[in-house]
């Protein structure tokens, strides 16, 4: 399950500049790093005259682009907000990191707020979000503060989230087709008691403690 953080603070505090720099530096460590940024007025990804750019145009609500480098995305609806974790465990469920530029108002996520002298001097995020601070000044907030140079410093510091949270996985996890599936917690909660439920008279012996379960499901084939 990946670590999820969101990187606030005001236009032109340094959050791009510091993603940019400890995107390379977590790969170089070992671990597989992903992007997410906050567009709140909108964003071209279609260049006009591409392919793409006539499907979007025709009406399409969803367009995929493969080429054997990568994918690229474009989905447009009416309901497109949501959530940073969502949009993380969705997209990314097997990626170590992922770091959100914006995501100030949401609060499914952990922050780290860049502050600068002259441009963003005072903390915005709420203290139960709030992890670290990045400030080219120094600013007492009870919380881990780094320069905005001190990289090496800060990967660190999230290089010890990750494997903090690596041994603290979700209650229960669901992969279809051997792809992970996103559960937010009231779902596993209420997949967890029904089969819980299910299960409990079916235990060899009275003081037995489940531990783990686990349950495997095979459709059957669709005959014609």
């Amino acid at each position: 399950m990946s670590l999820v953080l969101a990187i606030t603070g005001k236009s032109d505090a340094g959050k791009t500049f510091l993603i940019e720099r400890l995107v390379p530096e977590m790969k170089e460590r070992g671990y597989k790093v992903a992007a997410i940024k906050h567009c709140p007025h909108g964003f071209d990804l279609d260049v006009e005259g591409k392919d793409s750019w006539h499907f979007t145009k025709a009406g399409a609500e969803g367009v995929l682009l493969q080429s054997p480098a990568g994918l690229g995305l474009i989905r447009t609806g009416t309901d497109m907000a949501y959530s940073l974790d969502e949009l993380a465990k969705h997209y990314f469920p097997d990626f170590h990191l992922v770091l959100a530029e914006g995501f100030a108002r949401d609060e499914s996520t952990k922050t780290v707020e860049v502050l600068r002298k002259g441009i963003h001097e005072q903390l915005e995020s709420p203290p139960e979000r709030l992890i670290a601070v990045v400030a080219d000044f120094t600013i007492p907030t009870g919380r881990p503060a780094f320069g905005p140079n001190e990289i090496s410093r800060i990967a660190d510091f999230l290089e010890k989230l990750i494997e903090e949270d690596q041994q603290s996985p979700a209650t229960v996890q669901l992969r279809i087709n051997g792809d992970p599936v996103f559960l937010n917690e009231f779902v596993q909660s209420v997949i967890k008691g029904a089969v819980a439920g299910l299960i409990a008279p079916l235990k060899k012996k009275e003081d037995e403690e489940m531990r783990e379960i686990e349950v495997t499901i095979r459709p059957p084939e669709f005959r014609h």
